[in-house]
């Protein structure tokens, strides 16, 4: 029998039978019968695609992936021209983590019908994953126009917009899929989302409490409420409302024997206050320890290892431990939490600064090193990268092009304090006379901090982007100009040059979002006269 001849009746109807059978004893969960009733009818016709279909969809559903690829790969095989082979292999290669056939296997499905809805779905929820959302976007926006009434497309492309850093986009998808599907809860809060990064945050408060009223168990739109309150300087309601952040799926608080502290008296009381979140939210909270201990308690600050070191510089009478706590406490209490139980109000912020001081050794010792590493009366510190990885992270950097307009300011030496992200293309910079790189120099054994916390002591000036390092320079009384994105941070607020958080601290914010020009252009001004300054002074 020839692979593109019609089979018999008898065959056809043996097929038929079997199909059916297979798929009934499969749904019972009884996959080997389904699978030996699959076989007996190949060995009629093994050159019947839909019988491979059949097999890969029963060891797929009795969780044997790699004998469902098999399975799929052949039913593509004989019928190259079908979509749901293509479609039903890309699932399965998908599932077994082999990303780029997946992706392949899922673009000819889509090729051959840009209309097949689980296609087009597997096959950006693949590009997500894999860190490609623009293409994804791409994939969505062929599912929306041939399937410009389904909800749940435009949704798809309303996260790949989103999570290629195209808002307006997003807010357009979200817009129509909930125009065909209305208050649907799923698509409420990620627009509210994008509303903020927009600037639009009147609009996004009002989308957040609409779905908190509606359900007003949610954690994850609280959150990003009190996040918005936050922006807007309202701490009594946002600090709050920011205690839902250990409600979210997956962020239990630390279990501890002892009570959380929530403003009970303190005086002669022990309170073990822990660290949480990155590194900059804690170099800008441990202030607060010392604020407990003037309430009378006796304080131990738990932090990660990395940390132990440096905040010994913040001169607690009590202890800075990297270690679970064995020692009897009377509260205990996140770092993160202080503001609400303080009452902290934005305008009674107290500008503690510095609170935070490098180790007397090693300042001397850098001080020694930079005037022979980096000699010039004009000194300016320059990080401009943070964590990719961090969910914030997104727009909030400028990549070390954007910068390039400062470095070439006549009187300044630059002292290069970038570590790990963001260095990838430095050599031009690095090389320059003026430019000096200690970014490798810097935190090599597993301290965090505490060589760059000695270095910025030594500079003139720091310029950050809104990075970890950004919050140590405060946190030292460092002169510092930061860098903001147009919608930045609930903590560095929406507008103003200066932060109540850290006095010694100067923004430049973006004016138009994405735009790292207009900053940059204003902050070499202010660097080109501090120079002048500096060399006639």
């Amino acid at each position: 029998m020839t692979h593109d001849a019609d089979p018999p009746r008898n065959i056809k109807e043996l097929i038929q039978a079997a199909t059916v059978e297979a798929g009934r004893l499969a749904q019972l969960g009884r996959f080997q019968e389904a699978e030996t009733i699959c076989r007996k009818a190949l060995q009629a016709d093994p050159a019947q695609a839909s019988l491979w279909t059949c097999l890969g969809a029963v060891r797929h559903h009795a969780g044997d992936t790699q004998g469902a690829i098999a399975a799929f790969e052949e039913a593509a095989t004989l019928t190259p021209e079908d979509a749901d082979a293509w479609a039903s292999l890309g699932l399965t290669l998908g599932i077994a983590e082999r990303n780029e056939e997946a992706v392949a296997a899922l673009r000819e499905a889509y090729r051959l019908d840009p209309g097949h809805a689980s296609a087009g779905k597997n096959l950006g929820l693949l590009l997500m994953k894999s860190g490609r959302p623009q293409e994804a976007a791409e994939t969505y926006r062929t599912l929306c126009a041939a399937q410009p009434a389904d909800a749940a497309a435009w949704g798809w492309l309303g996260h790949a917009c989103a999570a290629s850093d195209r808002p307006e986009a997003a807010r357009d998808a979200y817009a129509r899929a909930l125009t065909l599907q209305p208050e649907d809860a799923k698509l409420e809060l990620p627009l509210a989302l994008v509303e903020r990064d927009l600037g639009e945050i009147d609009a996004s408060i009002d989308r957040l409490s609409r779905c908190l009223a509606h359900d007003p168990s949610n954690a994850v739109v609280e959150f990003a409420l009190a996040q918005n309150r936050l922006l807007l300087g309202d701490f009594a309601a946002g600090f709050a409302g920011y205690e839902a952040r250990w409600r979210r799926p997956g962020m239990d608080m630390p279990a501890y024997p002892m009570p959380l502290w929530t403003g009970e008296d303190l005086n002669g009381r022990r309170i073990l206050l822990h660290d949480e979140q990155g590194f900059g939210d804690t170099i800008q909270f441990c202030r607060f320890a010392a604020t407990i201990e003037e309430k009378g308690a006796e304080v131990t600050l738990l932090v990660r290892p990395a940390l132990k070191r440096l905040f010994a510089g913040l001169g607690l009478r009590g202890a800075v431990s990297d270690a679970p706590p064995v020692e009897r406490f009377d509260f205990h209490c996140p770092l993160m939490s202080l503001p609400l139980h303080l009452g902290l109000q934005r305008a009674s912020l107290s500008p503690r600064s510095p609170y935070l001081t490098a180790e007397p050794a090693l300042v001397t010792s850098w001080a020694d090193r930079l005037s022979a590493l980096a000699p010039g009366p004009f000194r300016v510190g320059l990080v401009w990268q943070g964590d990719p990885a961090s969910q914030s992270e997104r727009g909030r950097s400028p990549p070390l092009d954007a910068l390039r307009p400062i470095l070439d300011l006549p009187g300044i030496r630059f002292v290069l304090l970038q570590k790990y992200h963001g260095r990838s293309g430095l050599e031009a910079v690095a090389a320059l006379p003026h430019v000096t790189d200690l970014g490798e120099q810097l935190d090599t054994g597993p301290d965090a901090f505490v060589d760059t916390a000695a270095v910025m002591t030594q500079l003139d000036l720091i310029v950050s982007s809104d990075t970890g390092p950004a919050h140590l320079a405060g946190a030292l009384g460092a002169p510092s100009w930061i860098l903001l994105k147009h919608v930045p941070e609930w903590r560095w607020a929406l507008t103003g040059e200066g932060t109540p958080w850290y006095p010694s601290i100067c923004l430049f914010r973006q004016q138009v979002r994405g735009d790292w020009d207009d900053p940059v252009r204003d902050l070499r001004g202010a660097l080109a006269e501090r120079a002048e300054k500096a060399s006639s002074g």
